[in-house]
């Protein structure tokens, strides 16, 4: 079984504080479904900007947790 968690920064507070709600919720969503191997939900223009630099991070922490568990 893979990693079933996702560490929340932060930091992402940055990014994703100009979004409105249903953009907030989207954005989550595809996290978790990222992470999870699901496929995403659309998203708008503003939503993929915030999502790159969290999708960057999730695999950054991925392989350091790959690298733990070799």
């Amino acid at each position: 079984m893979g990693k079933n968690n996702v560490l929340i920064y932060t930091e992402w507070l940055e990014i994703i504080e100009d979004l409105d709600d249903i953009e907030i919720s989207t954005l989550f969503q595809n996290i978790l479904r990222y992470q999870s191997g699901i496929e995403l939900l659309d998203m708008n223009k503003s939503t993929r900007i915030a999502f790159k630099p969290i999708k960057q991070a999730i695999d950054r922490d991925n392989q350091k947790y790959n690298a733990i568990c070799e």
